[in-house]
């Protein structure tokens, strides 16, 4: 009984954080990329990579597609030292003509995560290219982000 306990305490504590990671590469993010939409990004995130870093602060970086996408960033919450009011994504359609953006509303960043500590925002863009991407919070925790890509063409098909 023990034993099982045990076990189901290592596969929960260790789960979310190899969901995420499965099959990914981490992505240090550290690149020096041309400015996008007055923004200054550090990589180029597709399906294959995983971000991970500390908030508070900011992280931005790129999301490429082909056309018009539903983009579905899934946001691993971690080790939590103090929960913020502010979480916000921001995405700029690739010519820099609108601006897309997800807010907690104030509410405990924390307590949005599921039972799994991931927040899933769900954003549309309208054309393809290079989308400039601002992830920011206030709350005190380590964070890990993959995106999903689900091109409109696929979608219509």
């Amino acid at each position: 009984m023990k034993l099982a306990a045990l076990a189901l305490f290592a596969l929960a504590a260790c789960g979310a954080e190899n969901i995420l990671a499965i099959g990914r590469n981490k992505d240090a993010c550290e690149a020096n990329l041309p400015p996008a939409c007055a923004t200054a990004p550090r990589c180029v995130l597709d399906g294959n990579e995983y971000l991970e870093g500390k908030f508070p602060g900011a992280k931005r970086f790129i999301v490429r597609t082909e056309g018009a996408a539903q983009l579905k960033f899934h946001l691993l919450l971690q080790n939590p030292k103090g929960s913020g009011t502010e979480l916000l994504l921001r995405v700029q359609e690739s010519n820099c003509s609108d601006l897309y953006v997800w807010d907690n509303a104030g509410r405990d960043v924390v307590r949005l995560a599921n039972s799994d500590g991931v927040v899933t925002i769900p954003l549309q863009v309208t054309r393809g290219g290079d989308h400039p991407v601002e992830l920011t919070s206030d709350a005190y925790l380590d964070w890990s982000l993959i995106v999903e890509v689900e091109n409109q063409a696929a979608v219509l098909e």
